[in-house]
Formats: structure tokens, C-alpha cells, sequence
């Protein structure tokens, strides 16, 4: 008599245990708003909208396409308010790996470029109406600035830099001109020559934020460290003597 064996129920295996994976943004090659956000960062190229600015936008509505294609939703006029409203909450509910909710601006990164997505699809005919126009976007809760330093702090953080050599010098007006007008880091990079009036203490930022030119005030401290820097190390780096950008690095 041929034995019998007896089996369990099968155990699932660990590939078919796992959650179906979300839809990938390349497999939503074909969806048509994919094609209008292809169109609309060419437009934004053209306008002169910065890389970083245009990486992020990318980024964002790539997943806002993927998350429609999940859903059936591949055309511009299947996006309605409601469904920008639906996403929101989608965003409100995602929780970090470490369950904590997601912080304001970080809900709003997500967000903010669909809104300027639609506006421009709108603006180009493309749709009949703004879905994004109304939309509610949380606000940013308004609080001051924490660990603010104290001034012996400040002067310790200035007096780091080594000024008995050419670098520490240069360490130095860069410093002190940050601290002295609040320019951004990539608006202290593009500072000319020219830009800088250390005797009316005065300094021009061409091309800012927002793409604008501003003139703000620089102190006499930071004036002084800036000439110092110009006048003796600045010209030993200059890689050729046409030169304009005023803080070069170690390559001129």
C-alpha cells in the first residue's frame, strides 16, 4: 500500500507575501501628462528658470503622475479639485520611516509646483480652467529663529580664519561680508568686482532671488576685510587679468 503523505497548508512565499509595488513614473511614459510636464520644463528652460528650481519641479510632479496613473488618470481634464484635494490628504498621511508626520514646508513641496504645472497649462490653452487655482495650502507656522548666536560667538566664528595667510584672508571678507549684508551663499559667488563700493559701503546683487538686482548696505568692517583681500591677495589668484568675479577660488 503506497504510503500517504501528508502536506500543510502551502506557505507564501516571500515574493508573493510582499505589497504590490506602486506604479513607476517610467511606466507612465505614455500618459499624456507626461508629455505636457516634458513641454512645460522646455518652456522653463526658455524663460530662464534656474536648473536646481526646474529639478525640483520635475521631481514632484513625477510623482504626482505616478500617483494618477494608479488611479486611471492620464489626461490633463481628468485632474480636477477634488483630485489636487485627494492628493493633498495623500501627502497629509504619509508618515517618515520613523512615524512622524511630514513638516509644512515639506507638504508643500510636493504641491507647489503643480500649481505652477496647471497655471502654465491654463495659461497655454491646454485647459479650460485652473484646477490648482483655489487650492488650500497649509501655512507655514511663524516662529523666530532658534539657537541664535550671541556676539562673542559671532566674533568667534569670524576670528577663525587664519589672516596671516592669503587663504585666511580671503575666509575672512567672505565671512564678514555674509554676516555684514545676509546675501545668500550663491549671491556671494557671483559678486563682480565692480559690485562692491567699500568707500560709499554699498553692494549690488545682480540677478538674486527671483531673478531681481538689489543694493544692500555693508559695513565698514566687512569693507575693510574685502578691500584687504582685493588689494593683496586677490590678484596673485586671478587666472587672467580680465578677471571680474570678485572672491575667486584657488584655481583663479
Amino acid at each position: 500500500m503506497p504510503r500517504v503523505i501528508r502536506r500543510g497548508p502551502a506557505r507564501p512565499t516571500g515574493k508573493a507575501s510582499r505589497p504590490a509595488k506602486p506604479t513607476s513614473p517610467t511606466s507612465l511614459s505614455n500618459s499624456l501628462l507626461s508629455g505636457y510636464q516634458a513641454a512645460f520644463h522646455e518652456w522653463e528652460e526658455i524663460a530662464g528658470y534656474s536648473p536646481h528650481t526646474i529639478a525640483h519641479q520635475r521631481f514632484a510632479i513625477v510623482r504626482f503622475i505616478a500617483w494618477c496613473g494608479e488611479r486611471g488618470l492620464d489626461r490633463p481634464q481628468d485632474i480636477t479639485r477634488p483630485i489636487l484635494e485627494r492628493y493633498q490628504r495623500h501627502i497629509y498621511h504619509h508618515r517618515k520611516p520613523n512615524g512622524q508626520p511630514l513638516s509644512v514646508t515639506a507638504q508643500l513641496g510636493p504641491i507647489l509646483p503643480l500649481q505652477a504645472w496647471f497655471k502654465w497649462m491654463t495659461k497655454n490653452n491646454h485647459l479650460l480652467y485652473n484646477p490648482a487655482a483655489d487650492l488650500d495650502l497649509p501655512r507655514k507656522p511663524k516662529s523666530l529663529p532658534k539657537g541664535l548666536l550671541t556676539i562673542a560667538e559671532v566674533e568667534s566664528v569670524l576670528n577663525a580664519a587664519d589672516v596671516g595667510t592669503p587663504e585666511g584672508i580671503r575666509a575672512r571678507a567672505i565671512l564678514e561680508t555674509l554676516y555684514s549684508t545676509a546675501i545668500r551663499r550663491m549671491e556671494a559667488v557671483g559678486l563682480k568686482l565692480y559690485d562692491v563700493d567699500t568707500e560709499g559701503g554699498a553692494l549690488m546683487v545682480r540677478q538674486g532671488n527671483g531673478g531681481t538686482d538689489r543694493m544692500v548696505p555693508i559695513g565698514a568692517r566687512a569693507c575693510a576685510w574685502v578691500a584687504r583681500y582685493r588689494d593683496e591677495v586677490r590678484l596673485a589668484l586671478a587666472a587672467a587679468p580680465a578677471e571680474q568675479t570678485l572672491f575667486l577660488d584657488d584655481d583663479g
